[in-house]
């Protein structure tokens, strides 16, 4: 969300965020903290190998890191604490060819949250039910307006990313994405995707 962070544009790096099981990794370091390839295989339903695959190519484009202790198989890897932030505008030819893909990876983690989310909610007290849920606007702003909100909301957040959060008393894990996309113009010679 920040206007701020580690700027990618290599097109290795876009893909190599753009595989499902990659993001979910980097979003089990953010939910538990240093893991190895071997636990994560556990959470993952994969096999350590893999696992141990995909963490390397991770940690070659610098997303995240080996933490202290541990060989081999058993060395514990850590997100490193950078958010990333791609600017289209700035990316080649080939790095642009690399974005759709990570767009749809991002949207079938989202919609994969929001489903497991849905099948457990049940299960979480009352309170949680209530906090969670899903809003979806169309708002009229203009650019510089947007701008603003973005850089309102990325204030609002800020206390509560990191790692140093993640063990207050009664705190959970919480997916928060926020898209800001201005929609096709309806006249436009733009189309809508197929579904």
């Amino acid at each position: 969300m920040s206007f701020e962070g580690r700027r990618i544009s290599e097109p290795s790096a876009l893909r190599a965020l753009s595989h499902p099981l990659r993001l979910r990794i980097i979003e089990l370091l953010e939910q538990a903290g240093p893991i190895t390839a071997t636990a994560a295989a556990a959470h993952l339903g994969t096999t350590p190998s893999n696992c141990s695959f995909h963490l390397r190519l991770l940690a070659k484009h610098g997303f995240i890191e080996e933490a202290d202790g541990g060989v081999g198989r058993n060395r514990p890897w850590r997100r490193v604490d950078s958010h990333v932030v791609v600017k289209v505008d700035e990316l080649d030819a080939d790095a642009r060819d690399a974005v759709p893909m990570l767009i749809a990876a991002s949207a079938e983690r989202l919609r994969t949250n929001g489903l497991r989310w849905f099948a457990a909610r049940d299960e979480y007290p009352q309170e949680w039910r209530e906090a969670a849920g899903d809003t979806h606007l169309v708002l009229k702003i203009t650019a510089d307006e947007l701008a603003g909100l973005r850089r309102d909301i990325d204030a609002l957040v800020a206390p509560f990313r990191g790692g140093e959060t993640r063990d207050r008393d009664g705190a959970e894990p919480v997916a928060l994405v926020v898209s800001a996309l201005p929609l096709a113009r309806p006249n436009s010679s733009s189309h809508d995707a197929p579904d």
